[in-house]
């Protein structure tokens, strides 16, 4: 189950702060009391959404999360996305290496839209 307390706190952060511009995430399911699955859409530099599935393990956030990519129009975002787990289309573990239990959902989703931009 993911750090509930942490993690509410963090939405309430979101709200308030100027940093997290273009990028939204909230529970997926309302009804996911663990608060382990989250989505995340990102909107790049040209208006283009990229939506993203965040697993938080029993461990988060020691351990960091589990991001799938769900849709996207952007071509290049596909070739970040390269690491296969099944049937999920993953964000490379060397995006989450630098991971340490203070980060979290938003940073991941900062730093992919840094990358996102940079890139496009």
């Amino acid at each position: 189950m993911a750090d509930n307390f942490r993690t509410l706190k963090l939405l309430s952060e979101l709200r308030n702060k100027d940093t997290y511009n273009n990028i939204s995430y909230g529970v997926e399911k309302k009804d996911d009391y663990t608060m382990s699955i989250w989505k995340g859409i990102v909107i790049d530099k040209y208006g283009e959404l990229t939506t993203l599935r965040i697993y938080c393990g029993k461990n988060y956030p020691k351990e960091s999360p589990i991001v799938e990519l769900v849709s996207t129009k952007n071509k290049k975002v596909h070739t970040m996305f390269i690491k296969k787990y099944g049937d999920m289309i993953c964000l490379k573990k060397e995006y989450l290496k630098k991971w340490i239990p203070a980060s979290n959902m938003a940073g991941v989703l900062i730093n992919f839209k840094k990358i996102v931009d940079k890139y496009s």
